[in-house]
C-alpha cells in the first residue's frame, strides 16, 4: 500500500540506538562528584582595611577575575566570615593574589 510506512529493520543483537552513552559518560568529565568538598576563596580583611575605598577596590578586582569558585570575607576585627554571591566567585591565579595581597596585605588571600 502506497501510504503506509515500512518500520526501520530491527537493529543487530547488542546494538543502542544513536545518542545513548554509557553510564560512564553520564557525568561530564572534570566535575568532582558533589561528595568532594567545594573549595572557596577566603579573603582576609583586618581591622584597618575596612575602609569604603579597599572594599570597593576588592569588589572590583574579584568582578574582574570572575571565576567557579565561591569567595568569603572574613572580618579580622569581627571574628565573622561573609560568603558573597555568585557574582563575586572567582579563578584563583597569581594575578589575582598579587593585586589582593597588595591591597590588603601579606598573606590575606588563600584557597581551601
Amino acid at each position: 500500500a502506497a501510504g503506509q510506512r515500512r518500520e526501520a529493520a530491527p537493529s543487530p543483537a547488542g546494538a543502542k540506538p544513536a545518542g545513548e552513552r554509557p553510564p560512564a559518560a553520564a557525568q561530564p568529565q572534570g566535575n568532582p562528584p558533589a561528595a568532594r568538598r567545594v573549595q572557596r576563596v577566603y579573603v582576609k580583611i583586618a581591622a584597618g582595611m575596612e575602609q569604603p575605598a579597599a572594599l570597593e577596590k576588592l569588589k572590583q578586582l574579584l568582578v574582574a577575575h570572575h571565576g567557579p569558585l565561591p569567595t568569603v570575607l572574613f572580618y579580622e576585627r569581627d571574628q565573622r566570615m561573609l560568603a558573597l554571591s555568585e557574582q563575586y566567585n572567582v579563578k584563583p591565579s597569581p594575578d589575582l593574589f598579587g593585586a589582593v595581597e597588595e591591597l590588603l596585605g601579606k598573606g590575606s588571600i588563600a584557597v581551601k
